[in-house]
This record gives C-alpha cells, sequence and structure tokens, in this order.
C-alpha cells in the first residue's frame, strides 16, 4: 500500500510540473526572449540581453531588461550600491483579473513616470498594428543615474505592459526611436 501512496505521488508530482510550464507557441521563434507567457520580443540591436525573471513577487508580474553600454557601480542618495549602464531597457507584464485593473496599472506606471520625471504630453504610435501610449521622459529627479528615456504602455486583454528605456548622460541616442524599435519586435500570444 506504502509503495503504491509513493508511486501515486510521484506521478501527481510529474503531472504537475509538467502542467505548471507553458509551453512557447508555435509561431514564436526560438531566438526571442519569451518576457510573460503572452509576449516576446526580438531584443533591440546594440543591446544585450541582461534578465528575465517568469514571476516577480506575488501578482502574475513578469519582467525582461536589456542593457547597453559598460556597467559601472553607482552609489545612491541612500547610500546603496548597485550598477548602471549608458541605458537599459525594461519589459513588464503584469496579469490582471480585468481590463479595467490592467487600466489602473498602467495609469500608475504613468503616474510614478511623472513623478520621476519631467514628462512631455504623451502621444499614441504605433507599432505591429497596436497602438501604444508613449511618454517621452525628460528630467530625472535630483539624483536619478538615469535623467532622461521614454516609456511606453498598452493594455492587451487583461494584462498591461509598460516597456521604459531610461538613459544615463553618457548615451548618445534617440530614446525615443529606440523604443519604437523595440515596440515593433515585440510578438503577442492571446
Amino acid at each position: 500500500m506504502k509503495r503504491k501512496l509513493i508511486a501515486l505521488i510521484l506521478i501527481l508530482c510529474l503531472i504537475l510540473c509538467g502542467c505548471g510550464k507553458e509551453s512557447r507557441p508555435a509561431e514564436w521563434e526560438d531566438s526571442w526572449t519569451a518576457i510573460a507567457p503572452c509576449l516576446a520580443s526580438e531584443g533591440l540591436e546594440g543591446f544585450t540581453f541582461a534578465e528575465s525573471a517568469d514571476t516577480f513577487g506575488i501578482g502574475g508580474v513578469y519582467y525582461a531588461t536589456w542593457t547597453q553600454g559598460a556597467k559601472r557601480e553607482y552609489t545612491n542618495a541612500q547610500g546603496e550600491e548597485t550598477f548602471i549602464f549608458d541605458a537599459q531597457l525594461y519589459a513588464v507584464v503584469q496579469e490582471c483579473r480585468t481590463e479595467a485593473e490592467a487600466d489602473q496599472s498602467i495609469s500608475a506606471w504613468i503616474a510614478r513616470e511623472q513623478q520621476n520625471y519631467s514628462c512631455a504630453e504623451p502621444r499614441e504610435v504605433l507599432s505591429n498594428d497596436r497602438t501604444y501610449t508613449l511618454l517621452p521622459m525628460n528630467q530625472g529627479s535630483e539624483g536619478n543615474p538615469y535623467p532622461f528615456g521614454c516609456a511606453a504602455f498598452i493594455r492587451i486583454g487583461t494584462n498591461a505592459l509598460c516597456v521604459e528605456l531610461v538613459c544615463a548622460e553618457t548615451f548618445t541616442g534617440d530614446p525615443q526611436a529606440l523604443l519604437e524599435a523595440f515596440l515593433s519586435g515585440l510578438h503577442y500570444h492571446e
């Protein structure tokens, strides 16, 4: 009896492990970086993939990040040490229960950017048949190692997406053009 119970538990564990992982959609290329079950990226020329996480904390948050330039040590105003680059690009997906909840997440992200940066008026940009809200971020708050950048936001079903490109003073590219190029390489699976 004990052996049957152990065998049953092992079978259940194998089944649950197989059910927990979602496979990549067939139309996604192997070279793309999966950010979330619903989103993959081709990346961005001149940027190096840094890391991704299936979930970040509780609540269905997925992210991936890419960097450009050499890694440099940086100490913030609180004395905490970290690393910065010439530019860093983040893609964050928040799974929500409803479309309204996803819209609230996007509103909160935009408000956060507007607290940390002097922002130009948001505008809409079309990429891959999707309309994003693009927010140019001009002047970062004092002590921000990334004084400018650009962010884009969109709701896809009940998912909220924020893509943010933040730039150090050493960065010489056009953040809006680069962000739009990144958006053109995003692929969705609904």
